[in-house]
């Protein structure tokens, strides 16, 4: 790894994919709309703590406060896109082959990146085919076919992707945790509203998910989200996207871990071809 933006990203997507557990084990008790709002609830307030740390330590300078808060709404719409149709779509998609969706905006980064003229080295989209091609072994099984959860979870991977670039195009110019702080807030918003409208909210069952969600709105949620934006400062797009779509290899590490499960040898071809598509990946040319 060539770069400290690098090993940021390496470790969120480390925590992302030990997330999709919690995610799923969360929704035992609630629906995927509350999971998301209570999930953000703390990363929020979380994130609101690092924004108050750091204004006391440099002092509060209000024209790059609110601009940093007006991108974080801009890049928090997209993220609150894909967080919340992710979240739906766990409902009735397994966790693997979820990830491998949503593993797709490796895809949708690059293209993105094009349209707004960004030339894409070729040792990077040779890293990406490998890529897909250690996904589809990974979390996908012989007998694949797309149902509608799985769509809701391919345009939660758009929405993910709109996020990594507006974030290339603006973050560098932002406070990462005033920006990350906002973004979250945005979510919050969008899944209250949904939640009001659609779920009912016993509070004896957000209580049986505590762990899952105070899991996630802490480590996948405000310091995951912060490294991200940190690490994009100084990180392609394109290869961003590729070392955050480690958290499907992540998913898979943490489900030995922690479940007792066991990968097959296609599922470890598929890590090993997802790991070697990120270090191919860093041997792109500098600009």
């Amino acid at each position: 790894m060539k770069n400290k933006g690098v090993l940021y990203l390496f470790a969120a997507a480390m925590l992302w994919g030990s997330a999709f557990i919690a995610q799923r084990q969360g929704m035992d008790h609630i629906g995927p709309y509350t999971y998301v709002f209570f999930r953000y609830v703390l990363s929020v307030v979380s994130s609101a703590v690092m924004v108050v740390t750091s204004i006391r330590k440099y002092g509060f300078h209000s024209h790059r406060f609110f601009r940093s808060a007006r991108i974080g709404i801009i890049t928090g719409l997209p993220l609150a896109i894909g967080m919340i149709l992710q979240q739906v779509g766990l409902v009735n998609t397994p966790a693997s082959k979820a990830g491998f969706l949503t593993a797709m905006y490796i895809l949708i980064v690059p293209f993105l990146g094009l349209l707004r003229g960004k030339k894409i080295e070729n040792n990077v989209w040779i890293a990406l085919v490998i890529a897909v091609a250690g996904f589809y072994f990974l979390c996908v099984s012989e007998n694949f076919t797309i149902q509608a959860s799985d769509l809701i979870i391919l345009l939660g991977a758009l929405g993910f992707s709109l996020q990594i670039d507006l974030i290339d195009r603006y973050g560098k110019e932002a406070d990462s945790f005033v920006l990350t702080c906002f973004s979250q807030l945005t979510v919050l918003v969008v899944a209250f509203i949904l939640m009001v409208k659609t779920e009912t909210v016993v509070m004896g069952n957000v209580m049986k998910a505590w762990i899952p969600i105070v899991y996630c709105g802490i480590f996948s949620g405000s310091i995951a989200e912060i490294l991200q934006v940190m690490a994009q400062k100084t990180t392609r797009p394109a290869v961003a996207s590729l070392v955050l779509s480690l958290e499907s290899v992540f998913s898979a590490i943490f489900g030995v871990l922690l479940l007792s499960e066991r990968l097959s040898s296609r599922e470890l071809i598929g890590c090993i071809l997802v790991f070697a598509s990120v270090l191919i990946s860093q041997r792109e040319k500098k600009d």
